[in-house]
C-alpha cells in the first residue's frame, strides 16, 4: 500500500497543489511520503505544497518528505517545501523525495523543492525566479497568485507555518 500525508496513490489525471500536510505519516507502505506516496503517471505530481510533518517508514520503503516514489521519469515536485530531516526510518529515504532503483537512472526529471529554514522560516534555495529573501507564505502566494489568480495561502497570527485561506486552525 502506498500512503501520503494527502494522497497515497497519484495515478491518471490526480496531482496535488495548494496543500499543507501538518500531521506525520507513519506507515508500512511501499511508498510513504508527507505529501503524496507514489506517483505512476507522466506529468503528475504536487505543486506548491508544504509538508511540516514526519515522514517514517521502518520496513524498508521508500520515503520522502514530499513524494514517496514515482515510478515515471516525467512526474514533477515543484515549489514545494518540507522541514530538513523529516523523512527518516528507510535504506531508500530522500529529502523532499525518495530514492528508488527505478527503471529509469533518475526516477523525477522535475524536482525543484527546497526545505523550510528552521532558523528563518523561509525557503533555504529559490525555487522561483523574483521570491529570494520572501517569506514562505509570500513566496507561495506568487505561485498561486500566477497560476489561479488569487492569494490562497495566509500565516495567522501565533502559527509557525502558513495555512489556507480560510482553514480553520487549532
Amino acid at each position: 500500500m502506498n500512503v501520503g500525508g494527502i494522497l497515497g496513490n497519484a495515478d491518471v489525471g490526480a496531482s496535488v497543489a495548494n496543500c499543507i500536510n501538518y500531521g506525520d505519516v507513519i506507515a508500512r507502505g511501499s511508498a510513504v511520503g508527507g505529501i503524496i506516496g507514489f506517483i505512476n503517471w507522466e506529468g503528475l505530481g504536487a505543486f506548491n505544497c508544504v509538508n511540516v510533518g514526519k515522514v517514517y517508514c521502518r520496513n524498508g520503503s521508500t520515503l520522502g518528505a514530499i513524494v514517496g516514489q514515482s515510478f515515471n521519469k516525467n512526474s514533477i515536485a515543484d515549489r514545494c517545501y518540507y522541514i530538513p530531516g523529516s523523512a527518516t526510518g528507510s535504506k531508500y529515504t530522500g529529502n523532499a523525495v525518495g530514492d528508488y532503483e527505478s527503471p529509469f537512472e533518475d526516477s523525477m526529471t522535475g524536482i525543484n523543492c527546497a526545505y523550510i529554514d528552521p532558523s528563518t522560516g523561509r525557503p533555504n534555495r529559490i525555487c522561483e525566479a523574483g521570491t529570494n529573501g520572501m517569506s514562505l507564505v509570500d513566496t507561495l502566494n506568487r505561485w498561486s497568485l500566477r497560476v489561479l489568480g488569487k492569494a490562497v495561502w495566509e500565516l495567522k497570527e501565533g502559527n509557525e507555518y502558513p495555512t489556507i485561506i480560510g482553514i480553520p486552525t487549532k
